[in-house]
């Protein structure tokens, strides 16, 4: 049972990023903590137990060997400030995060030349390092639920793309103009050449970086590829050293609350038999049928993903007020926090 994230990108109340190059001002750091104590509390009173927090991969280096231990003590804060609100951190890492194309220029979004002129090498040591970083700070931290090696990783097919190309963007513009300055992704594990088994290859090598430091920390990975089908192969396995399946499900078209159920538990139904449980690491109610019942959907989604689902994540960034949202995204916004706070089973 889990409610997720406040802190993804520029149209929440604040993110990491922010966080991360604090100015060392005593006014300053007591104004961000009230914020994070502001949104971990507010969702723990929706009962959640864990939040969802990314951590982009130059945030906390410098170079694909260099840790910028600032940055990473600030990360630890804002876990130590998850746990005081009774919430524990599902850690989305090892991202590139970017401005989108024709969203307002951030500052903070802009890839450093290292990482923009990195080989496939570079950026596979810097990921390793960036998670041997992150198990090292951890290591013990009964605050961590688990280290999520990438948001919805791919390898490109292209050999002329770079590191700051392609972007998996949000697009839901019924929730008002600042979705425009949403994050883009960039993901990419290789450019070149294209193999199925990379993703699988990368992933056992950054689970077995972070279990040489902790081999009880449990690993997953935010997976795409088995979340776009209802049968389709997933990117990662217990073999390549994840401890549990990330989905992210969400109803598309104009599917019907029965063909959702369908979909979602042959979905749930052919995953390996491994005996990995599941999260849905995602959930909202971004299409479905006109007039599908949200209360219905949210039933949908905990009986059909049960009971080798045991958690389910959604979505929060900050009030309505907060995010200037328009009235009717106000009301979506506020309408399916509600039913996800009163619906769920635990």
């Amino acid at each position: 049972p889990i409610v997720s994230p406040s802190g993804e990108g520029d149209s929440c109340q604040m993110n990491l990023a922010d966080i991360m190059r604090l100015p060392d001002d005593t006014a300053v750091q007591s104004a961000m903590d009230k914020h994070l104590h502001d949104d971990f509390g507010a969702m723990k009173k929706m009962g959640g137990t864990a939040v969802r927090l990314y951590a982009s991969l130059d945030s906390i280096l410098t170079s694909p060997t260099t840790i910028n231990t600032t940055a990473l003590a600030a990360l630890a804060h804002v876990v130590d400030v998850a746990a005081t609100e009774g919430l524990v951190v599902d850690l989305t890492g090892a991202n590139i995060m970017r401005n989108p194309p024709g969203g307002q220029e951030k500052s903070y979004w802009k890839l450093p030349t290292w990482l923009t002129k990195a080989t496939d090498q570079e950026l596979r040591v810097a990921q390793k390092t960036f998670w041997t970083a992150c198990a090292t700070q951890f290591k013990g931290s009964t605050s961590i639920l688990a280290f999520n090696l990438i948001n919805e990783p791919y390898s490109e097919r292209v050999t002329t793309a770079d590191f700051s190309g392609g972007c998996l963007c949000s697009n839901t513009s019924a929730f008002g103009p600042s979705c425009h300055d949403c994050l883009c992704y960039s993901n990419h594990l290789r450019r070149a050449p294209y193999d199925k088994n990379f993703t699988r290859a990368w992933c056992k090598e950054m689970s077995a970086a972070i279990k040489d430091v902790e081999p009880t920390r449990r690993v997953t990975l935010g997976d795409l590829a088995a979340s776009l089908s209802p049968t389709g192969p997933v990117s990662c396995s217990a073999e390549d050293g994840i401890d549990y399946y990330s989905l992210h499900l969400y109803p598309h078209g104009n599917d019907t609350l029965v063909e959702l159920s369908r979909k979602w538990k042959q979905r749930i139904d052919t995953l390996p038999d491994d005996g990995l449980p599941v999260i849905v690491e995602e959930m909202y109610p971004l299409g479905g049928a006109a007039g599908i019942s949200w209360t219905g959907m949210l039933q949908t989604y905990l009986k059909s993903t049960s009971p080798r689902t045991v958690g389910w994540m959604s979505f929060y960034w900050g009030t309505a007020e907060q995010l200037h949202m328009n009235p009717i995204g106000a009301d979506l916004y506020e309408k399916w926090l509600g039913i996800f706070s009163k619906g769920r089973p635990w």
